[in-house]
């Protein structure tokens, strides 16, 4: 039997938004907090920022599957509540820490902790009847994202005008806010019971669709890692470039969301490859324009149009495989997403301190059009009937 629909969804949807923009309001000045403690050199310390934001999503991609076996041995609330407040005390923490070792350290537990959107998910499906689980698992991304949108420029204006320290303690107490507020209002939904087959063997399928989604991921969320290079190549002032970064990153999450929302519901079946490879070619486009930006001004709009373009690349590539194939192979496509997130900060960060900032948009250039041109060779295998494609398997 479900669960009081309607208040347990709500509840999820503010918890998920509260979560999202506390996570998401230190990503933007993180960069710039660990330029102010490092006591490395430059090089050393753009290598550290790279590691430093790619530890979460690193810990995220580990144990986010841990997470949800979990949910079949503890109640799902009560581990719901415990990564909530998990990541309360790890906000706390970082927010006195002056160690860039430690602070690597506090991130990848924190994405550890990341977790809690697999265990919403699992409450929301024990909440809703089948008929409504689609619609209401759209709703609880678009809170996510939502959150993504507010948390940047609302961490980076209280970084400029209090302190670093300020941000994080009013992170920390956000997600505070968030565990109370779920412990209060969320029901009860039992252990999650999964039927598992041991025996079967996952088959990698689309491997050239994979690599698209992995590339287009990072295209949309390396910039942050590198912005105060950026920033500081157009002559921003330290303080003036943490309250640019966030209104940068505010605006291309706008346009991100446009296009991931917008753009896959335009082609038919048929046209699906024609549009990612249109779409893959513009994003790669704009992302080699960057080379030429002149100012911050045609900086950004050349970001928010190649974001545009290429947060709709995913949402078509798992298009294909969900028209035809399991959930099993939709999972296998999604790994490109946790893993596109980890790397870019790590790729952008490594490439920019050996290579230098051009040398970054350069290879996020190539990194699409590698990946789309086996894809296009295989342009003929997307349309095969089922007896066809069996073959190749």
């Amino acid at each position: 039997m479900k669960t009081d629909y309607l208040e347990n969804t709500s509840v999820l949807f503010i918890a998920q938004f509260g979560t999202a923009l506390s996570l998401s309001s230190i990503i933007v000045l993180l960069p710039f907090y660990i330029y102010s403690i490092s006591k490395y050199s430059l090089s050393k310390t753009i290598l550290w920022t790279g590691l430093i934001l790619s530890a979460s999503n690193i810990g995220a991609a580990i144990f986010s599957p841990i997470w949800g076996k979990l949910s079949s041995k503890i109640n799902p609330k009560t581990l719901y509540l415990r990564g909530i407040v998990s990541h309360s005390i790890v906000l706390l923490l970082i927010s006195s820490t002056q160690n860039l070792p430690l602070l690597l350290l506090f991130r990848f537990i924190q994405g550890i902790m990341g977790g809690i959107s697999t265990i919403g998910l699992i409450i929301l499906k024990s909440s809703v009847s089948q008929k409504e689980l689609s619609p209401q698992i759209g709703k609880f991304q678009s809170s996510i994202t939502l959150g993504q949108l507010f948390g940047p420029p609302i961490g980076a204006y209280i970084a400029y005008k209090f302190s670093y320290f300020s941000a994080f303690i009013l992170a920390s107490s956000i997600m505070a806010l968030v565990f109370i507020f779920t412990a209060v209002f969320l029901n009860n939904t039992g252990k999650e019971i999964f039927s598992e087959n041991p025996n079967k063997k996952i088959k990698l399928r689309y491997l050239e669709l994979w690599f698209l989604s992995f590339s287009a991921t990072i295209h949309t969320v390396y910039l942050p890692a590198i912005l105060p290079t950026i920033l500081s190549s157009f002559n921003y002032s330290k303080n003036d470039s943490v309250i640019t970064a966030g209104v940068i990153v505010f605006i291309y999450g706008i346009s991100s969301f446009c296009g991931a929302y917008l753009l896959p519901s335009l082609p038919s079946e048929r046209k699906i490859y024609n549009f990612i490879v249109l779409f893959s070619v513009l994003a790669s486009l704009f992302q080699l324009l960057h080379l030429f930006a002149e100012n911050v001004y045609s900086f950004t709009t050349m970001r928010v149009v190649q974001t545009f373009f290429a947060a709709a690349i995913m949402p078509l590539c798992l298009g294909i495989v969900a028209n035809r194939y399991t959930g099993t192979d939709i999972g296998i496509l999604n790994t490109a997403r946790f893993t596109g997130n980890a790397a870019a900060p790590l790729i952008s960060t490594f490439i920019l301190s050996f290579l230098g900032l051009k040398s970054v948009f350069l290879f996020l250039t190539l990194l699409t059009l590698l990946p789309l041109n086996v894809f296009i060779r295989k342009k003929h295998f997307y349309f095969l009937d089922d007896k066809e494609r069996k073959r190749f398997f």
